[in-house]
């Protein structure tokens, strides 16, 4: 498309000699008018006014606003070759153009995260675009944090379900060929997943949900045969997000980690909003996440490699735990997979859960546009994240038998 440039010149004058536009439909509040006096007094004029010659007046089609502040403040105005008719076009069109646009809210909020300001005009305004993040963030994520009432079950051990760019497995992830079945041709770019613990957790719902392989005896075996499997999939320098249980079991997550050849290069902590009630001393509100990455040639993480996040980001992830499931025990909300998947991966890439458990990383990578890949042993589980795929994506999961 090729387009003309109507810009004639870039003049600077007073802003009473401007001439407001009698067709101007845009009023403007206190508190907008508060907002922007405090980033001109804070900033300075970054952007110009829009205007068209109408004899020896220059009419505005753009900036009434700015114009109105100050008579006397010198403004930069550029002076447009347009119509009186293409003046009124430009004068509807650009701020309904503007408003099109999707906000992100996890950018937007990380971008506030960074912006400080003295004016109170300008702090009313950043605390209203905080509160509308958090909004859009929380109705972005209702939908897919939801875990269906009723679940058909479908799943059989061996079956293999593609939803939309999404592949679960019903097997074992201590199982080489389950992972290569998973998997095809792809490599993982990531590696997300929350393996059980050790603890014979048992759900808090009248069901007493169970989750297999979560006991001590074995535990050990669980992690380095699923770790081995899980290596031979994952691409050099993959970052690596592990949640562990605390105490003793701590240790034995950590080394399988290390033991697997894996850099293990910080522990995060989940900050849950309510402690979970157990025979513990002290009831535990948080939960670790081993952090590192596949050793590769080059150095992985923030400033170099494989790291796509802000700089402004530490190492307590504040996060409301789901309420309790019925359809499985040990849940993690949607929206503190999607931190860790946003920060260690771009869009396409293909994320890798082998203990898929209802589904939450698949559905956190449908948000982001990456890849899922997922194994999970049970099948009334894989019959969870299923529905919980196909109510997000609006695609049927197409089976693949054994």
């Amino acid at each position: 498309m090729s387009a003309r440039d109507r810009i004639v010149e870039l003049v600077r004058v007073r802003a009473g000699e401007l001439t407001e536009n009698p067709s101007n439909w845009r009023r403007h509040p206190a508190a907008q008018r508060a907002a922007l006096r405090g980033l001109l007094q804070e900033v300075g004029y970054a952007d110009a006014l829009l205007a068209r010659r109408d004899r020896d007046w220059l009419v505005l089609i753009d900036g009434h606003l700015r114009k109105s502040l100050d008579p006397d403040q010198v403004v930069p105005v550029l002076v447009l070759d347009v119509s009186e008719a293409e003046a009124d076009k430009l004068l509807v069109a650009l701020d309904p153009l503007a408003a099109l646009a999707r906000p992100d809210p996890e950018a937007l909020s990380r971008l506030l995260g960074r912006v400080g300001t003295e004016s109170d005009g300008l702090a009313d305004l950043f605390e209203g675009l905080a509160r509308e993040a958090r909004a859009a963030f929380s109705r972005l994520l209702a939908s897919p944090e939801e875990i269906p009432e009723e679940v058909e079950p479908r799943t059989r051990p061996g079956d293999l379900f593609l939803v939309g760019a999404h592949r679960l497995l019903c097997g074992d992830a201590r199982r080489a060929d389950d992972l290569r079945r998973l998997m095809g041709q792809a490599r993982a770019d990531l590696l997300l997943t929350d393996p059980p613990y050790g603890v014979g957790y048992v759900g808090k719902t009248p069901r007493a949900l169970r989750i297999r392989g979560d006991e001590a005896t074995g535990l050990r075996e669980l992690l380095r045969a699923a770790f081995s499997r899980v290596g031979e999939v994952l691409r050099a320098g993959a970052p690596i997000y592990l949640f562990s249980p605390a105490g003793e079991l701590s240790v034995v997550f950590a080394q399988a980690f290390v033991a697997q050849g894996w850099r293990l290069h910080q522990t995060l902590v989940w900050v849950k909003d309510a402690p979970v009630l157990g025979h513990a001393d002290y009831h535990y509100r948080h939960e670790p996440i081993l952090y590192g990455y596949v050793p590769s040639e080059t150095r992985r993480g923030r400033g170099k490699g494989g790291w796509y996040g802000g700089n402004d980001q530490d190492s307590v992830l504040e996060v409301p735990r789901p309420r309790a499931s019925a359809d499985h025990p040990t849940t993690k909300p949607v929206e503190l997979l999607r931190r860790l998947i946003a920060n260690g991966s771009r869009t396409g890439q293909a994320v890798l859960d082998p203990f898929a458990g209802s589904g939450s990383t698949l559905v956190a990578a449908e948000l982001l546009g990456r890849r899922g890949f997922g194994v999970e042993i049970d099948p009334a589980y894989c019959d969870v994240a299923l529905a919980r795929l196909e109510a997000l994506t609006g695609a049927r999961g197409k089976r693949r038998a054994s």
